[in-house]
């Protein structure tokens, strides 16, 4: 029970320290600039591939890529300001958090269409919901995981460091 309670104490210190560090704050600014352009590219590849084939699983899996083909170029330039690239380790890091993602955007999907039918609603709230819950955890992935500098063995532009002089990856 201690145990438990001082690893929820770390847990809740870590959580707190990510969401109120003023780099954290615009890199959610930027990556929500960004989803929303990616979510368009993904939306309109999804329903433009609906029009000529019913194949909805494959239809999505390839509106899915296509987004995140132009997140990670966007997202490594713009939101995470990664200068120089990482490389072939930071695009495969890149791609198993996509890998992860793409099972969990898809089954949600699958299953809430399944729940809610193919009408207008259907689709849309099924995809709605399918990129909120996929795009919390690429965020969460993108930060910690793909384009975290102590990763990546890059160093931190000035406008990803705090008031104070730390770096936060």
């Amino acid at each position: 029970m201690i145990a438990a309670t001082v690893h929820y104490k770390r847990i809740e210190s870590l959580r707190l320290r990510f969401l109120r560090s003023r780099s954290t704050r615009a890199q959610v600014a930027r990556f929500l600039t960004v989803g929303v352009s990616c979510m368009l590219v993904d939306l309109l590849t999804y329903r433009g591939l609906l029009l000529v084939t019913s194949v909805i699983t494959a239809s999505k899996a390839a509106g899915f890529v296509v987004g995140t083909t132009t997140a990670f170029f966007a997202n490594r330039a713009f939101t995470f300001k990664q200068q120089p690239p990482g490389g072939a380790a930071q695009l495969a890091r890149f791609l198993a958090l996509y890998a992860v993602t793409l099972l969990v955007n898809v089954g949600i999907n699958s299953a809430l269409l399944h729940l809610l039918g193919m009408g207008e609603l259907g689709i849309n709230t099924s995809f709605a919901i399918a990129t909120l819950f996929s795009s919390a955890l690429n965020f969460i992935g993108m930060k910690m995981f793909v384009f975290n500098a102590q990763i990546s063995g890059t160093t931190l532009p000035d406008s990803a460091r705090s008031d104070h002089g730390h770096t936060h990856p």
